[in-house]
């Protein structure tokens, strides 16, 4: 059985090789964040709307949230994205990684049928 001290120890080295990607996304942002990839980003984020549908979009195409959000993460830090347009494409791709689910659901196969029936027993 594994310790409490190798749990916490594998917990606390996890974590840091998780901070130290992170890091080093951001300082590759900020080497490659020109003025271009900036004027991208405030055109796609320049509103609420713009900036959830943004979120969904990639998450949408990626199909995970979680990827979309450490690259928003890594955004504001190289200060390309403000915090409240991080917001909203957050938001965005909470909602995009729903697509598969409404895909299946709404594709007229006899799969979308059952998955009603798994979704709503879920």
């Amino acid at each position: 059985m594994a310790t409490t001290c190798s749990i916490l120890i594998n917990t606390a080295g996890g974590l840091g090789i998780f901070l130290l990607g992170l890091n080093q996304l951001s300082e590759g942002l900020q080497a490659v964040a020109g003025k271009r990839l900036r004027k991208i980003v405030a055109a796609c984020t320049s509103n609420r709307f713009a900036g959830i549908v943004t979120g969904a979009f990639v998450t949408g195409i990626v199909q995970s949230s979680s990827v979309v959000t450490v690259m928003v993460v890594g955004l504001v830090t190289a200060g390309v994205m403000t915090l409240r347009q991080a917001v909203n494409v957050v938001v965005g791709s909470n909602i995009g990684s729903t697509t598969t689910a409404w895909f299946v659901v709404l594709l007229p196969t006899k799969l979308g049928d059952q998955s009603m029936i798994i979704i709503a027993v879920a």
